[in-house]
């Protein structure tokens, strides 16, 4: 998957520039291989400078998970999580990519215990009490769920490019196109507001 590579900008830690371009070099001239031996050669040329930039990390307080995409800036995630939307919604049995949807697609989110904060590998529980859920609606239902948690939508990357990507078809949903229900009560969507914190890298860059 493309989030694995580092140069075209999960990664946060950029004054690692030797680093990034020994893992260049090592992508297209060794791994592409697929052989045992290119493997070998790949690890023990990127060994050193693992431990080097581990040693730096830990010198100047950077959090490794964050040299990892776990950060604001990613700019690769949402581009693989377009493109399995695109075929997932768009490629026949043969896989190819159709320019009308071949399937319907039922979206269900299971709130009941959410996470917050290092989420997914460690999140915080939060009992949100929430079930939400649409048919070809995928970005509807992740819009209406990112802003009931008290974020703002259009600062998702994953969410504003999936506004401009026209295969999708996503439109900002309307008030009178989500049916809301809060202890049995009919309930204008945007009223509600979870207030779960975010990750520490994202602090200060998704909050409405």
């Amino acid at each position: 998957m493309p989030h694995k590579e580092r140069l075209y900008g999960a990664d946060f830690d950029r004054k690692f520039i030797v680093d990034k371009h020994t893992n260049r070099f090592g992508f297209d001239k060794l791994l592409v291989k697929n052989t045992m031996l290119s493997s070998i050669l790949y690890f023990a040329m990127i060994a050193p400078f693992e431990v080097l930039r581990r040693v730096i990390m830990h010198m100047f307080n950077y959090d490794y998970l964050m040299g990892h995409g776990d950060w604001h800036g990613n700019d690769t995630v949402w581009r693989m999580c377009l493109d399995l939307n695109q075929i997932l919604r768009y490629a026949d049995k043969n896989g190819k990519i159709c320019s009308e949807p071949q399937r319907h697609i039922i979206s269900i989110v299971d709130g009941i215990v959410a996470g917050q904060e290092d989420g997914p590998l460690r999140p915080t529980p939060y009992n949100a009490g929430c079930i939400a859920g649409g048919i070809d609606s995928t970005f509807e239902v992740d819009y209406v769920c990112v802003y009931q948690m008290g974020f703002a939508p259009e600062k998702l990357k994953i969410i504003s490019q999936a506004q401009k990507a026209h295969y999708l078809q996503f439109v900002v949903p309307e008030t009178k196109d989500v049916c809301c229900m809060v202890n049995g009560q009919p309930t204008d969507y945007r009223e509600v507001n979870m207030h779960f914190e975010p990750q520490k890298y994202w602090k200060g860059y998704i909050e409405r």
